[in-house]
C-alpha cells in the first residue's frame, strides 16, 4: 500500500474519532442550524399557524354571553338553522337541500355541537370557523402556486390576501369560492407530465375526483367550480402539448378522473340513502339552475366603475406577464399553459358577480382572480424573475394596494392582540341589552325571540315541527323546534320540482304553528321580490290549512294549523283575457287586453312564457315588471320573476303587501279591506336589471286570470 493512502486512511480514522467524540457536543447546534433552515424554507406554514392561533385565541378568549346587538334574520337564519338540524340528525344534501352541502354544515356544527348549542356559542364558533377556513385555504393557493419561489414571497402573498384583500362578511362565508381556488392551485402543479407512469397518472386522478366531490359537499357552487378548474386546466395544456404522448396522457387522465369521480358520486349516493339513489345530485343541479334567473341582482353604476377597474388592473397584471415570458428564452409549454389557465380561470369565476352583482358577492367574485393576479406577478407560472422585474412586480401591487384597499379591521395588530376575556368575561350583558341563550341582543329582538320562544315551548313538544313565512328560521333555533321544509329556506323555493318538493314536505310534517312576518314590517322582499310574487305556492298553503291565533307584540303572526278550515277552502280563476296578444316587444309597456275586473277577487295570475337566446345562460335575465292601473290614487308597479323558456304563472297581489296577513283571519269576510281601489288595467313591461342582463327574443302571454279566495 502506497504511503499517501496510509496516511490517508490515518486522516479519515482521526476524522471519525473527533466526530463521534464532539457529536453529543455538536448534535444541538446542527439541530438548531435544521430547525432555522427548515423555518425558513416553510416559513409561511409557520406563519400560517401563529395566525391562526391568533384567531383561536381571540374567538375562544370570549366568554359568554357574547355581545351581537341586532340579528339578520336573512342570513342569521340560514345558518343557525344549519346547526339546530345537525343537532336533530337532519342533514343537507339527504334530508333537505340548500346552496350550500353536508360537509359544509357538518364543519359550521362541529364546534357548537361540542360545547352546546346556543346563540352565544354559534357566533363563537361561526367567526372562528370562517377566518379559519380563509387563512388556511390562502395558505394552499400561495403554497402551490408559488412552490418554487422564495418562502418570504409566500409570506408575503399569504399577509396580503389575508390581510387586505380577502373580502370578509361576517355571515356569508368564503369557503364557497375559496375552495374551487384552492383546487385550481392543486389540479394547476399536479396536472401530469407527458408520458407520466400509470401509478403517478392513477393518485393524481383519484386527488382530482376527490376534491371535486368534496367542493360538491361544501356546495353545488364549489363544485361547479372546481371541476371547472381542472377542465380549463386541461384545455389550456393541451393548447401547448398536443403531441401523440401527451394526447395519450390527458386521455388516461381524463379517463381516471372520470371512473375515480363516479366512484365518488356512487359513495355519496349510499351515504344519503342508496348507491343508486341520485337525489343529492338532482338537488344540487335544481339549486345551481334556477339560482341565476330567480336571484339575480342587478349591477349599480358605482359597482360597475369598481368592476371595470378591478377588470382593467387583473388584465394589465396578465399583459405584464405576457411580457416578461416575451423576454424570457425558452419559455416551457407549461408555464405558458399556467398563464393561460390563470387568465381563463379568473375570467370563469366571473360568473357570480355576472348573476349577483350586490357588495359582497361582487367582491367575492372579483376576489380569486386578484389572487391569480397577484401570485402571477409573484412567480406563479415559475419562470424565474430577474431583480428588476420583481422590484417591478412588487411596486405594483404595493400601490395597487395602498390606493384601493386597506387593512381588514379585524388584523389590525391592536385588535387581533387584544384580550377579549376583560371585555365580555363580566357575565352580564353591556346596558341596553339583554342576555338571551348567551348573547345579548337590543331590546327589539330579546323581546320578540323571547316572546315566540316562550309561546312555542308552551303549545309544542319538543319532536313538533314548525313553519315560517318568509324567510325567518331563526324562530325555529331559539325556540329549539325544527323548521319544516325540504328546502331550507323558502326564498330559495324556484322551479316546479322544488315547489313540489316543499309542499309536498308541509304535507309531511304538518307543523302545528306557523310564524308569519308580514311584509313589510317585519320581512323584507328579496332582490326586490314580494315574498308572495316569489313563492306564492308556499303562501297559498299556509293561508289554506292554517288561521291567525297569535299576535306577538312587535312581532309576528302566530297560525295554527286548522284542518276544518282547509277542508272549506275554495279557490276559483276566471279568464279575463279576451284575445291572446301579439308577442310583447322587449322593454316596452303593453296594456294586457282583459275585461272589467270588477272587484269580487284577490289575486292576478298571468300564464306567459319568456323565449331567451342562449346568451342568458352566462349572463342574467331580465325582470318583468307588472303595471296597475286604479280608478283613484296612484298607479302601482309589482317586480316578478319569470323563469326563462318555460311556461310560468306569475302571481301578483294588487294592492299594500300588507294587507296579505288579513287573509289568515278565521273569519273570511275579514280577508278583504273594506275599501280598496278598484283595478281599471294591467301593462306588463320586460325591463333590464342592468347593462348585463338579456332581453327575451319572445314573450307569449297565454292566459290572464282573477283569482278569488273563499271558503265553503
Amino acid at each position: 500500500m502506497p504511503v499517501e493512502q496510509k496516511f490517508e486512511k490515518l486522516s479519515q480514522r482521526a476524522d471519525s474519532e473527533t466526530t463521534a467524540t464532539a457529536g453529543p457536543q455538536a448534535f444541538w447546534p446542527r439541530a438548531a442550524k435544521r430547525l432555522v433552515k427548515l423555518f425558513l424554507t416553510h416559513a409561511d406554514f409557520f406563519v400560517m399557524l401563529l395566525f391562526l392561533g391568533f384567531m383561536v385565541r381571540y374567538c375562544l378568549s370570549m366568554r359568554l354571553p357574547v355581545p351581537i346587538g341586532s340579528i339578520d334574520y336573512f342570513d342569521t337564519s340560514a345558518a343557525v338553522d344549519m346547526l339546530a338540524k345537525a343537532q336533530k340528525g337532519i342533514w343537507l344534501g339527504r334530508d333537505v337541500f340548500f346552496t350550500y352541502g353536508p360537509l359544509f354544515q357538518k364543519l359550521l356544527s362541529w364546534g357548537p355541537s361540542k360545547t352546546g348549542m346556543s346563540f352565544g356559542s354559534f357566533y363563537i364558533y361561526l367567526w372562528l370557523f370562517h377566518y379559519s377556513t380563509i387563512i388556511v385555504s390562502i395558505y394552499v393557493i400561495g403554497a402551490f402556486l408559488l412552490r418554487r419561489q422564495p418562502s418570504w414571497l409566500r409570506v408575503f402573498y399569504l399577509l396580503l390576501m389575508v390581510v387586505f384583500w380577502m373580502p370578509i362578511n361576517w355571515i356569508l362565508f368564503g369557503i364557497k369560492f375559496l375552495f374551487p381556488l384552492c383546487c385550481f392551485a392543486i389540479f394547476l402543479r399536479m396536472f401530469p407530465a407527458s408520458g407520466a407512469r400509470l401509478w403517478s397518472l392513477c393518485w393524481r386522478a383519484g386527488t382530482a375526483a376527490a376534491l371535486i366531490a368534496i367542493g360538491f359537499l361544501i356546495s353545488g357552487d364549489a363544485g361547479l367550480y372546481s371541476a371547472a378548474a381542472l377542465v380549463i386546466i386541461a384545455c389550456t395544456f393541451l393548447v401547448y402539448e398536443h403531441d401523440r404522448t401527451s394526447l395519450a396522457t390527458l386521455a388516461k387522465y381524463t379517463a381516471m378522473t372520470g371512473i375515480f369521480f363516479a366512484a365518488c358520486v356512487l359513495t355519496i349516493n349510499a351515504a344519503v340513502g342508496s348507491a343508486l339513489d341520485f337525489r343529492f345530485w338532482r338537488q344540487t343541479y335544481e339549486i345551481v339552475a334556477q339560482y341565476r334567473w330567480s336571484h339575480a341582482v342587478g349591477m349599480t353604476p358605482e359597482m360597475t366603475s369598481i368592476f371595470w377597474l378591478a377588470v382593467s388592473l387583473n388584465l394589465a397584471a396578465f399583459v405584464w406577464q405576457w411580457v416578461v415570458h416575451l423576454r424570457t428564452r425558452q419559455l416551457s409549454a407549461r408555464a405558458q399553459a399556467a398563464w393561460l389557465a390563470m387568465l381563463c380561470f379568473g375570467l370563469a369565476t366571473l360568473q357570480t358577480i355576472l348573476v349577483s352583482s350586490e357588495h359582497f358577492h361582487a367582491a367575492a367574485s372579483l376576489f380569486p382572480w386578484i389572487a391569480l393576479s397577484a401570485a402571477l406577478l409573484l412567480g406563479a407560472t415559475e419562470v424565474k424573475l430577474s431583480g428588476w422585474q420583481l422590484i417591478i412586480s412588487l411596486s405594483f401591487i404595493l400601490v395597487v394596494t395602498g390606493v384601493l384597499s386597506g387593512p381588514y379591521h379585524l388584523f389590525i395588530p391592536r385588535v387581533l392582540f387584544e384580550d377579549r376575556s376583560g371585555i365580555t368575561g363580566v357575565h352580564s350583558c353591556p346596558e341596553g341589552t339583554y342576555e338571551m341563550d348567551q348573547a345579548c341582543l337590543e331590546p327589539t329582538d330579546f323581546q320578540r325571540l323571547k316572546a315566540v320562544r316562550n309561546f312555542l315551548m308552551q303549545h309544542t313538544a319538543d319532536s313538533d315541527f314548525i313553519g315560517v313565512f318568509p324567510y325567518e328560521n331563526v324562530y325555529g333555533f331559539a325556540s329549539r323546534r325544527t323548521v319544516a321544509g325540504a328546502v331550507w329556506q323558502n326564498y330559495v323555493i324556484a322551479g316546479d320540482y322544488m315547489t313540489q318538493r316543499q309542499i309536498d314536505s308541509f304535507e309531511k310534517a304538518r307543523p302545528s304553528w306557523v310564524v308569519y312576518s308580514p311584509e313589510p314590517w317585519l320581512s323584507y322582499p328579496v332582490n326586490g321580490i314580494p315574498n308572495f310574487t316569489r313563492t306564492p305556492s308556499v303562501w297559498l298553503y299556509w293561508q289554506r290549512w292554517y288561521k291567525h291565533e297569535f299576535d306577538v307584540p312587535g312581532g309576528p303572526m302566530l297560525l295554527q294549523r286548522d284542518e276544518e278550515r282547509g277542508q272549506r277552502w275554495n279557490m276559483t280563476s276566471t279568464s279575463v283575457l279576451v284575445h291572446r296578444p301579439q308577442d310583447i316587444p322587449a322593454n316596452e309597456e303593453m296594456v294586457l287586453p282583459v275585461t272589467p275586473l270588477g272587484d269580487d277577487w284577490d289575486f292576478i295570475q298571468i300564464n306567459l312564457q319568456a323565449n331567451y337566446p342562449w346568451q342568458w345562460k352566462v349572463l342574467k335575465p331580465s325582470i318583468f315588471m307588472v303595471w296597475l292601473h286604479f280608478d283613484h290614487g296612484p298607479d302601482r308597479s309589482v317586480p316578478a320573476i319569470v323563469q326563462p323558456n318555460h311556461s310560468y304563472k306569475l302571481w301578483i297581489y294588487p294592492w299594500e303587501q300588507a294587507e296579505l296577513m288579513n287573509y289568515f283571519s278565521s273569519n273570511a269576510k275579514d280577508w278583504r279591506a273594506a275599501s280598496r281601489p278598484h283595478l281599471q288595467a294591467i301593462s306588463l313591461q320586460c325591463v333590464p336589471i342592468d347593462w348585463l342582463s338579456v332581453a327575451p327574443s319572445r314573450i307569449t302571454i297565454d292566459d290572464v286570470q282573477t283569482v278569488k279566495l273563499s271558503e265553503q
